[in-house]
């Protein structure tokens, strides 16, 4: 007998009671049933590949998040020298993430009412500096003549912009742009603009 003369019921009742007697039938059903979990075995194969793909991922997030480093400014002042008409200001930036910040680049200059000035000393030229965790740099610079009277005042607004550019071990790239506005009254910044990955 046939797989499909049974399916579609060609024998008589005396003969379909006795189905299993018949190896072709026999061979035809276990070939289909081998044929339908072959086919769910892969599904569930197919399901498993993508859980464990995406679960990978989510571990791989998890390790970029916890394993990265974070650069923040730690500490900004300004140090009025009134007798030689000067205003120096110190900008600490510190790594307080878990691994270095490799490749860093830092550009930072002053600007008194939207215009380019001052003298920023301590810019760091592309990709060549390396930046150990928990590890602290500092960045100087000055303002002196005829601005210094303005921002002392409070006449003009002195602002400081900076950018870091920077590497985790993964080679994924971050930075940490922001800007500070200096305060005559409180003789110190304050950072009013943030924007980091």
């Amino acid at each position: 007998m046939t797989f499909a003369r049974f399916v579609f019921g060609l024998y008589d009742a005396h003969n379909l009671t006795q189905w299993w007697r018949d190896p072709a039938t026999v061979t035809a059903i276990a070939t289909a049933v081998i044929a339908v979990a072959t086919v769910v075995y892969a599904i569930v194969s197919l399901g498993h590949w993508r859980a464990t793909k995406r679960s990978a991922q989510v571990a791989q997030k998890i390790l970029e998040l916890t394993h990265r480093p974070y650069l923040t400014v730690d500490d900004s002042r300004a140090e009025d020298d009134p007798v030689n008409r000067k205003l120096s200001v110190v900008f600490i930036f510190k790594n307080v993430g878990s691994v270095p910040a490799c490749e860093l680049t830092i550009e930072w200059g002053f600007y008194i009412n939207g215009q380019k000035t001052g003298y920023p000393i301590g810019h760091i030229g592309p990709a060549t500096h390396v930046l150990p965790p928990q590890t602290e740099e500092m960045l100087t610079g000055y303002v002196s003549d005829g601005t210094y009277s303005a921002i002392t005042s409070g006449s003009s607004q002195l602002e400081i912009r900076f950018s870091f550019k920077y590497k985790g071990v993964s080679h994924a790239e971050y930075y940490f742009d922001g800007t500070a506005h200096y305060s005559h009254v409180l003789q110190g910044f304050q950072i009013v603009r943030v924007d980091a990955n």
